[in-house]
């Protein structure tokens, strides 16, 4: 009974769970890493807002117009997370690139890069790219 007793503690249950962490851990090894990354959250950069008037806000990176009435701007000082950057498809010459933003109300969404502080804080400054950010893969949404 004793035996029997020790199956109902659910081992699968606890290995599942410690072979989930365990898999987290082995990640120097590149087979397990490699086989961890379709499953892994996209890395993101902290970006803030730095226009005084907001970011313009596009569903993709040709300045298409966002839709179901999502605000058009993100507040001057505002967080955002972003994944990578696009090339500016849109035609508007003012913009460098564009930031494809990932969370919250804009998930998915297009910033441009040069109306973000980039790492480097807000008011003037040099920056215009950050350069933690990566270039979007191909096959991203909206990015083309």
């Amino acid at each position: 009974a004793a035996g029997g007793m020790g199956l109902l503690l659910v081992p699968a249950a606890c290995g599942a769970a410690s072979s989930e962490g365990a898999g987290d851990r082995p990640q120097g090894n590149d087979a397990s890493a490699a086989a961890a990354s379709p499953s892994m959250p996209p890395q993101t950069f902290k970006e803030l807002a730095d226009n005084r008037q907001g970011v313009p806000v596009f569903s993709d990176n040709k300045g298409s117009a966002l839709k179901n009435g999502e605000p058009a701007r993100i507040p001057y000082d505002t967080e955002v997370e972003v994944q990578c950057v696009a090339p500016n498809n849109s035609g508007i010459t003012s913009i460098n690139a564009l930031y494809r933003v990932i969370g919250g109300q804009w998930n998915g969404d297009y910033v441009p890069a040069n109306t973000m502080d980039n790492n480097a804080g807000l008011g003037p400054n040099p920056v215009d790219l950050d350069p933690r950010v990566p270039a979007c893969p191909p096959g991203t949404p909206g990015a083309s």
